[in-house]
């Protein structure tokens, strides 16, 4: 490398952020400047540059430009702290001590107002038998008593309302004291990671002009996947908004700068990671064998997973477990940490504040399976399901779903990853507008040498919409666990026949403005020496 301590001093050039890529941990940030450069050995500087700058991770291009140079290695040298930077600090430190003094002058003053209030309190009870003295004795009348009295309480409420006033005073001026010394704190730990300057040693060989770009990596900056999911007032079109909410505190402001997030965890080193790209889980253990006389159910209904648990018993049931999961019959193979990287469709300004910001990256339009579910044991309006497939050649990575429903926000979901061509369904919440009516048309109860509790109920749907839509009408009868109490499916209009966790299920399309009623009747046996509570509320 040609020695350059006899060159001039460096030539400050003026530079731009022109593109970041968001890594979880860390950015690599590019920045782009030009310079004249007319002497043989010359050195450029770039500055300042953040505190958190990776110095290992120093990159340095000539991209274009008249002059013909050779670039020499790069050096990075921290940047001793302004007279603003020192003047900016004394006058915080000051600003603490100030604090400081007026918050111990406060507490002086309580002090002293303390031991006068004591004072005060021990002088009522000794004049109170001196008074009762002075009485007997004739030497003090009851209007020198009542004068002095009067005095007093006047003294001691006074004093009671200025050490009020006086704590009042002390906890605002604590707080200011608290704040200037965390203003203090942020300051000093911002000082801990002093600015740098980057020079850049030149060797020209023809003068003229160059173009410089620069790339180094930061810390203080992460990214994590969102969606925005808007179902269009139609009820035909769902998009998908993929977004990255970025939040960084690097000391540089990221200003309209072309902006890429990736789930690559970038590392400088050639050692091969490791080789274990798919692994295998490991198998789940049996469960313990249930006591007799009661049956694990497990649900099938995916329209289910989010909704159905929230019905409450129905008289004489057994709402059905949760679900369990069960021991694949094959290992399956899952991919680990894939690489996968995304452009935002614009340039984006994300200050250095710490904040999230949310940039989009692309829209999916894609298509949907809209379907109504009806649970009216549980609430009189239908619940809004779509089941949507990923189309996209990348995948859904895990992140928070925000759903908006014809303009109107309603609510959240978390998602896992979601591979191209898995479908998955995304539940929007109650739609008001669409009405359900459950009716108790029919309670019957016969004793015998069986007792027999039989009921009917009749569902009134409509749809309210100048297109039709799909339904799923869910409606739970009663479980039994015992071989000893039966329960049947007597009448469904229309037909329908009992899942194996007893529930009626209709999938139906309902006309434009049209209305359907669903009538359905079950029956209960059970032996007369067996008591079934609440059968008779509805």
């Amino acid at each position: 490398m040609p020695d350059f301590a006899g060159s001039r001093s460096p030539i400050l050039i003026e530079t731009e952020i022109t593109a970041v890529t968001v890594y979880p941990d860390r950015a690599s940030v590019t920045r782009q400047g030009q310079a004249e450069v007319t002497q043989q050995h010359t050195v450029l500087e770039l500055s300042p540059l953040p505190g958190v700058l990776q110095a290992e991770s120093i990159q340095a291009h000539i991209i274009g430009g008249t002059a013909s140079c050779v670039l020499q290695k790069p050096c990075l040298e921290l940047l001793p702290p302004s007279s603003q930077h020192r003047q900016d600090e004394k006058a915080i430190s000051d600003r603490v001590r100030q604090a400081e003094g007026t918050f111990r002058n406060c507490k002086d003053v309580l002090s002293a107002l303390g031991h006068q209030k004591t004072f005060l309190e021990a002088l009522s009870e000794q004049t109170a038998l001196s008074f009762a003295q002075g009485l007997s004795q004739q030497s003090m009348t009851l209007e020198n008593v009542a004068q002095f009295l009067a005095f007093f309480e006047q003294s001691y409420q006074q004093n009671t309302a200025v050490i009020a006033s006086k704590e009042r005073l002390k906890q605002e001026f604590d707080s200011q004291l608290q704040q200037a010394r965390q203003h203090l704190q942020q300051f000093q730990d911002q000082a801990s990671t002093s600015p740098y300057r980057m020079l850049l040693p030149l060797e020209i060989h023809q003068e003229g002009s160059l173009q410089i770009r620069v790339v180094y990596d930061v810390t203080q900056a992460q990214w994590h996947p969102a969606y925005d999911v808007r179902l269009d007032s139609d009820q035909q079109s769902l998009q998908i908004d993929r977004i990255a909410s970025i939040q960084q505190n690097t000391g540089e402001d990221w200003s309209e700068v072309d902006i890429t997030v990736s789930t690559a965890v970038p590392d400088k080193s050639v050692t091969v990671a490791n080789p274990r790209l798919l692994q295998i889980p490991p198998p789940i253990e049996e469960p313990e064998e249930e006591p007799r006389g009661r049956t694990r159910i497990k649900s099938r209904s995916p329209v289910l997973d989010e909704t159905y648990r929230m019905l409450g018993a129905v008289p004489g049931s057994e709402i059905p477990m949760d679900a369990e999961e069960t021991a694949p019959e094959i290992a399956v193979l899952r991919p680990v940490n894939p690489a996968i990287s995304f452009e935002a469709i614009a340039p984006a300004t994300i200050p250095s504040n710490n904040q999230l910001h949310r940039v989009l990256l692309n829209h999916l339009q894609v298509d949907s399976q809209i379907t109504y579910v009806a649970l009216s044991q549980r609430c009189r309006a239908l619940y809004l399901s779509a089941e949507f497939t990923n189309s996209e050649q990348s995948p859904l990575l895990p992140g928070t779903l925000h759903l908006f429903r014809a303009g109107a926000y309603v609510g959240e979901q978390t998602i896992d990853h979601i591979s191209p061509g898995k479908s998955f369904q995304i539940n929007l919440g109650l739609d008001e507008r669409i009405p359900i009516e459950r009716e108790l048309v029919m309670r019957e109860t016969q004793s015998g040498e069986l007792s027999r509790h039989s009921r009917a109920y009749r569902l009134t749907l409509y749809n309210p919409f100048s297109y039709p839509i799909n339904v799923m009408v869910l409606e739970q009868v009663p479980i039994s666990r015992t071989k000893a109490i039966r329960i049947r499916l007597t009448k469904a209009e229309p037909r329908v026949s009992l899942t194996e966790v007893n529930q009626c299920r209709w999938a139906l399309q309902l006309a434009a403005q049209a209305t359907q009623h669903i009538y359905y009747e079950y029956v209960i046996e059970h032996p007369n020496s067996i008591a079934i509570a609440d059968l008779n509320e509805d």
